[in-house]
């Protein structure tokens, strides 16, 4: 499990699987994500990948439930990655660089943490767009890392 004071990222459970498949199977979900419309997705399908993946064993390809505040509002799947914990003390002292650069307060550590480590930012989010910082929407990434 991985958390922090507003995020718990956990394995997923069998008893998430209703809810990954509405998110699945949401337009909006699927269009905020990649642009693509999504693929029906049957509850037994998800269930059926579910019980393979959970068959094979290893860390590799481990599936995420991401909670904020509340039981699962969405999943994830880390391939073959290491998660790196940075320390608040080193991105901590570049939050008054990172408030110069983007309004936004709830914005603010992700900046900070970018301008710390050297690392781009993946996401939606508009206001990260022309802050002078590497930022990557899904498509561009996938387009980047070759992945389909």
């Amino acid at each position: 499990m991985l958390r922090d004071e507003r995020v718990t990222l956990r394995a997923s459970e069998r008893d998430d699987l209703p809810l990954i498949r509405d998110y699945n199977n949401a337009l909006a979900v699927e269009l905020a994500g990649r642009g693509n419309p999504p693929m029906p997705q049957s509850l037994a399908r998800v269930q059926a990948e579910f019980d393979a993946n959970a068959a094979k064993g290893g860390r590799d390809g481990a599936a995420f439930g991401i909670e904020v505040g509340r039981p699962l509002i969405g999943s994830c799947i880390l391939f073959d990655t290491t998660v790196r914990i940075i320390p608040r003390a080193t991105y901590m002292p570049l939050l008054a660089s990172a408030e110069a650069r983007i309004g936004d307060p709830d914005d603010r550590a992700t900046v900070a943490l970018a301008l710390a480590t050297g690392a781009g930012i993946w996401t939606l989010d508009r206001d990260f767009f022309g802050i002078g910082l590497p930022v990557w929407n899904t498509d561009v990434l996938i387009r980047h890392v070759a992945i389909e």
